[in-house]
């Protein structure tokens, strides 16, 4: 039996800059309530330069640790394997393994804890698709390419890069991940939501993760808010959500990897204005931006014709809009949970760029929809401003929960893991 002569233990391991934002999206606060929690940033080890580029602040909460060097981290893995002989201790696994550094951070966990009561779990809940549905759109075809030979498969993915740099941290990647999944793991559980995701998650034949069926984060998020915000009611005046990405004024993921900038703030900012002038004149709403999370735009952003830009707002935004707008984002949820219109934009300086088409073209038949050139909306908007409620249905199912519960993340993982009762009270 798990000794549990001391309050339960939450540890988070995560490879990035740990953001305020990450903290509510794993519903850590929740958690508070029943469990200690402890967050170990281990990106100063495993994604320096990565990190730095991240222009927002990490989280300045006392929960959060800093491990600065790989002894300090190896040296808590230790400490918490010996306080695990009288704690119930839990550990989400955020290692992604994509580099050389991570990998060896993955090792020295599996070293130290495999075997020694302490539950590890990670999670296969992005929120996002994996694969995206067949279609052509004139003569490109952005979500499927022909052929399923060596030879195919390497040129779809030489097709991909933009530099050197990123091609060879690419083949890394995937050389590691491939290899992590032939060595020993110390997981003990996995999490995962949404029907694309289990069908890669069932194929780990890995002994003893158990499967836990669970939501998206924003799922998750979702439910925690309450039924209460189902309401369609309208409050204020008629608006539309711009989901915003950090790029291109701030960088993406992608540059910090090593690509290159796919879309230049120059050219693209005064489009999105032109293009956000023209939806307010069509369909009479006022524009408004959801902040990305990685990024700082000020309160009234000159980028986006002094449009007003909220922060942690997403989902309230979404749910007293009459549309959402966006490139392709995973709170696109939102949109999908409150069964609101998404048009899909995209730019002539993005359109000859293969993975952000993928993503936007692919997602965007999700829905039952098409996405608008922002430099050319020759289109009735109107006509995207309807929604398919059986293929919201679809999405739902095959990339944001595959729990039928009403329990949010925070709950299965106390109840389901940690066997810790929930009281709904709380």
């Amino acid at each position: 039996m798990t000794p549990s002569s001391e309050k339960a233990i939450l540890i988070v391991i995560y490879s990035y800059k740990f953001l305020e934002f990450m903290w509510n999206l794993l519903e850590l606060d929740e958690f508070k309530r029943f469990v200690d929690v402890q967050v170990w940033d281990i990106s100063s080890i495993t994604t320096p330069k990565f990190s730095e580029g991240v222009v927002v602040g990490r989280s300045a909460r006392n929960e959060v640790i800093t491990c600065a060097s790989m002894r300090d981290y190896v040296t808590r893995l230790f400490a918490l394997r010996r306080q695990a002989d009288h704690t119930n201790i839990c550990l989400l696994n955020g290692i992604k393994r994509s580099n050389p550094a991570e990998f060896l951070c993955e090792l020295f966990l599996v070293f130290v804890l495999k075997n020694k009561n302490v539950k590890v779990f990670d999670l296969y809940n992005g929120g996002v698709p994996i694969v995206y549905p067949k279609y052509n759109e004139n003569e490109n075809d952005y979500a499927t390419q022909q052929g399923s030979g060596f030879f195919a498969k390497i040129a779809r993915f030489i097709s991909r890069m933009t530099t050197l740099t990123e091609a060879w941290r690419a083949i890394r990647a995937s050389f590691l991940i491939r290899l992590s999944k032939i060595v020993p793991t110390a997981l003990t559980h996995r999490l995962v939501a949404g029907e694309q995701w289990l069908s890669v998650a069932v194929r780990d034949k890995r002994h003893g993760i158990r499967i836990v069926k669970c939501h998206s984060y924003d799922f998750s998020n979702h439910l925690l808010a309450g039924k209460a915000s189902f309401s369609q009611q309208r409050i204020g005046s008629k608006t539309a959500v711009f989901l915003s990405s950090a790029n291109p004024a701030f960088g993406s993921d992608e540059i910090l990897m090593g690509g290159d900038q796919l879309f230049t703030s120059e050219v693209w900012y005064p489009a999105l204005v032109r293009f956000f002038n023209f939806l307010e004149s069509s369909t009479g709403v006022t524009v408004e931006i959801a902040g990305h999370y990685k990024s700082a735009f000020p309160a009234i952003a000159p980028c986006f014709g002094n449009r007003p830009v909220y922060y942690g707002k997403t989902r309230e935004m979404v749910r007293k809009s009459d549309y959402v707008v966006t490139i392709a984002s995973t709170a696109i949820s939102y949109a999908v949970l409150f069964k609101k219109p998404v048009i899909f934009i995209y730019s002539n300086q993005l359109k000859n760029s293969r993975n952000p088409m993928q993503d936007i073209y692919g997602m965007a038949a999700m829905l039952g929809t098409k996405p608008v050139n922002i430099d050319e909306p020759d289109i009735e908007i109107s006509r995207l401003l309807k929604v398919n409620e059986e293929k919201y249905l679809d999405y739902e199912n095959a990339c944001l929960t595959s729990a039928r519960s009403q329990k949010p993340n925070f709950q299965i993982i106390l109840e389901e893991i940690m066997n810790i009762r929930v009281d709904k009270k709380g």
